[in-house]
């Protein structure tokens, strides 16, 4: 009961600071981070890595989401969509002088 009282606790502080960043407008070091994290009991720090965990999979889920990057590319998508002129393989007038 009291891991998961203190992960609830820490959860609403982490919550409450990303809320108040932009209010803020200051950055905590990572150094004071770590600091603050090795203080904690064993526990807490467990539960503290659980989070960021989930964090990170849900950033990257929706990095992923946002951007498609799981999306595979068609072949031939811009098919029609290019029109290369009869005269692309010719020369270049303005090119004359240094040919």
């Amino acid at each position: 009961m009291k891991l998961e009282q203190n992960s609830v606790f820490f959860v609403i502080f982490v919550e409450k600071l990303i809320l108040n960043f932009s209010r803020m407008q200051t950055i905590m070091s990572e150094t004071l981070l770590l600091e603050q994290y090795r203080n904690f009991p064993k526990e807490l720090q467990i539960a503290v890595s659980s989070y960021f965990e989930l964090l990170s999979q849900n950033y990257n889920l929706y990095v992923n989401q946002a951007f498609n990057l799981n999306k595979t590319r068609q072949l031939g998508g811009l098919e029609g969509k290019i029109k290369v002129p009869e005269n692309f393989n010719e020369p270049i007038e303005d090119f004359a002088d240094y040919m």
